[in-house]
């Protein structure tokens, strides 16, 4: 399998799997456990599922608590308090989960759309989100900051926010309208010229650098906001990609765990 490791991620393989982690965030094991994980791991739900989670599991040393998403898209995000039992294994109508929980393994799937990572190690909370383009233009990193700092005094200046392989500028054919939908809501952005290439009627977005602007904007230092500078679609023989593979297309997880603290 090519090596996708750059100057921010790093990939491994392990027990059968391969996974992409972010150097900055890797440093932080074993208080936390992430990563992307590549083909031909498959995390729809059915026996491809089953199959494997089973081999995460393995990669990882990981057993017990553990959660799904299921996205819808949308701007909805789960609270999970460290005492909170009976879980539910999917969480319906959810695009992220911010949790102090420890032992709990939260995965969200991925073919093309934006995953968002954002840790504090001093509180040691996380936030797992799935952004596609309709979660970019309701700022979704952007409300799961806000909740982490709300529900558990996560104070911005002292996380790591990730932004994991998606489909960047090079793929991201957008039509009119929908390049409309985003100069509305994000023209203002000092960095919004360089976010935005147009050709004729066409127009490619940069969705992981928006994302990375609005949560500088909300005090995140830029040196903590890393990119994988990965694109999905380019890289679509090694990660799942819903624009080259259509309908054939399987799913990818970005997983976090948070440990106890020795």
């Amino acid at each position: 399998m090519k090596d996708l490791s750059n100057e921010t991620m790093v990939q491994i393989q392990k027990e059968g799997a391969s996974f992409l982690q972010f150097r900055q965030l890797k440093e932080k094991e074993p208080e936390l456990l992430h990563g992307y994980t590549m083909k031909p791991l498959d995390f729809q739900w059915g026996e491809k599922f089953d199959q494997s989670f089973q081999t995460l599991q393995n990669s990882q040393n990981v057993k017990g608590l553990w959660i799904k998403t299921r996205q819808t898209h949308s701007d909805h995000i789960r609270v999970i308090r460290q005492e909170e039992e009976n879980l539910p294994q999917r969480l319906d109508d959810t695009d992220g989960v911010v949790t102090n929980k420890t032992g709990l393994l939260v995965l969200t799937t991925f073919a093309d759309c934006t995953p968002i990572l954002i840790y504090d190690p001093k509180k040691h909370v996380i936030a797992n989100v799935h952004s596609g383009w309709r979660g970019t233009v309701q700022t979704i990193g952007k409300k799961a900051l806000e909740i982490m700092q709300k529900e558990f005094d996560v104070k911005p200046q002292d996380c790591i926010a990730t932004i994991g392989p998606n489909i960047q500028a090079c793929c991201f054919e957008v039509e009119a309208d929908v390049q409309k939908i985003f100069a509305e809501k994000f023209s203002h952005l000092s960095v919004w010229k360089d976010c935005i290439m147009q050709k004729g009627n066409k127009y490619w977005i940069d969705t992981a650098k928006i994302n990375k602007a609005v949560l500088a904007q909300m005090g995140i230092p830029e040196e903590n906001i890393v990119e994988s500078h990965i694109c999905t679609k380019c890289q679509a023989d090694v990660l799942h990609s819903y624009r080259a593979e259509k309908e054939a297309s399987g799913r990818s997880i970005m997983f976090t765990r948070l440990q106890e603290r020795r």
